[in-house]
């Protein structure tokens, strides 16, 4: 028997049916994967905004809120000229249009914006990004209200900057121990019985009328006479070491001042006075020496070592020799206790021969109630000796060119740095702030 063949297909109400469950199935999943592909664009959108604002900070951080402030103005007076901003303001590669900066009057606030900016990473993405620069900042706690010296803006061109490398004594103990004839005698028993001179030598080289000038610093290095005995070492042992010129400036020009950091010999105590600064000048020339007693951790936690510590200044001067107009001006903290347990105790109530000083010459600081005024100093003349020339420094003297020394102080003036990313429909999709100072 032949079997029957139905070749009649599917009617028109059957493919209806059929794409209309087809279109209530497809519907919702292609709306998903619109969806999904939209909040993916806009993570990444968001991700690339974020990662602009934290390579811009990471950037600029360092730089001082000053030197931002002059590249982004020298770009914006002529862009043909200056240094670009990708690689400095903004990550390599990075494109954008002409920057803007605006400021009320009197105003310390800056905000800079930049339109039509473009990362490699993301370059279908335009952003604009705000950068405000706050120093107002009283309220900015996380970034003022620091505790930090107070000393004048640093300038690595116009200032001659030497730090003490704490490595160096390590290296003169073993300088010493090579030369003792006691090899039984401990290394580490040499620390503490080693005195410093630190001389700090301000030259012109050359004549008054075509001046060279030099700074440079020297380390001279001896035993004490407990070491001589103890380490059996020759009586004139003396180790230097010397940094030739650490001034950056052209050679005919003096820079405008020195800094010297370094950490105290150990047991250099007001009766021991195992450091000595020297200060040289024959330029005749003004200068201000910042001189910059830091700590280590060891000597934080050594108790009285800033109670106790001790040094001698002596400060040799051409004008000195001639007539009363002091060249030299010196800024120090070596008369105050490092280790006070709160800094505002570190102010002057006494003169240079130990007599109190009248009450309308001390600036008296309050105590941690903001009421109670603090009638104790911790400052204490004897920590470090001062001399002009060999003649012992007197209060006038001090008053004009000496500063009353420097303590730890509320600082308030970091820059708040607020960068901010908006999308091309004015969206913020990303914030990043830190800090800079001035």
């Amino acid at each position: 028997m032949r079997k029957r063949s139905d070749n009649r297909g599917f009617t028109l109400v059957e493919i209806i049916i059929a794409v209309a469950i087809l279109a209530i199935a497809i519907i919702p999943l292609t709306a998903n994967f619109i969806q999904s592909s939209k909040l993916n664009m806009k993570g990444r959108q968001t991700l690339n905004a974020m990662n602009l604002a934290q390579d811009m900070m990471e950037g600029i951080s360092g730089s001082t809120a000053e030197e931002v402030e002059t590249i982004l103005d020298n770009y914006i007076a002529d862009p043909a000229t200056a240094p670009s901003l990708a690689g400095t303001i903004f990550p390599a590669s990075t494109t954008f249009g002409t920057p803007s900066k605006t400021s009320a009057p009197g105003d310390d606030v800056l905000v800079y914006q930049f339109a039509d900016v473009k990362t490699v990473d993301s370059p279908k993405n335009e952003y604009t990004v705000k950068m405000t620069m706050d120093p107002t900042g009283s309220a900015h706690t996380e970034f003022n209200g620091k505790e930090l010296a107070n000393i004048s803006e640093i300038n690595k061109y116009y200032d001659a900057i030497y730090t003490w490398d704490d490595k160096e004594l390590d290296t003169i103990v073993g300088e010493m121990y090579n030369k003792s004839s006691n090899t039984s005698y401990q290394k580490s028993d040499y620390y503490g019985k080693i005195k410093r001179t630190i001389r700090i030598d301000i030259k012109n080289i050359n004549t008054e009328t075509d001046p060279k000038y030099q700074i440079s610093v020297v380390r001279e290095y001896t035993p004490t006479a407990e070491l001589i005995g103890d380490a059996n070492l020759p009586a004139d042992t003396m180790i230097p070491k010397t940094t030739n010129n650490i001034s950056r400036m052209d050679e005919d020009k003096l820079p405008r001042s020195v800094y010297l950091y370094y950490q105290g010999m150990k047991n250099s105590s007001q009766t021991s006075r195992l450091d000595t600064i020297e200060i040289n000048s024959n330029t005749g020339e003004e200068i201000t020496v910042y001189l910059v007693r830091t700590q280590s951790e060891e000597d934080e936690n050594r108790g009285s070592y800033g109670i106790n510590y001790g040094c001698t200044v002596k400060i040799n001067s051409k004008d000195m020799m001639t007539n009363p107009t002091y060249d030299v001006h010196i800024v120090s903290n070596l008369r105050y206790d490092l280790n006070a347990t709160n800094m505002r105790y570190n102010f002057r109530d006494v003169d240079e021969t130990g007599a109190a000083l009248p009450p309308e010459q001390i600036e008296y600081p309050l105590s941690d109630d903001g009421k109670t005024q603090i009638t104790t100093s911790t400052y204490d003349r004897n920590r470090a000796e001062y001399m002009y020339n060999g003649a012992t420094l007197t209060e006038a003297v001090y008053q004009t060119n000496f500063s009353a020394g420097f303590s730890k102080n509320e600082k308030n003036t970091l820059y708040k740095i607020l960068i901010e990313v908006f999308d091309k429909n004015g969206t913020k999709v990303a914030t990043y702030d830190g800090g800079l100072y001035n």
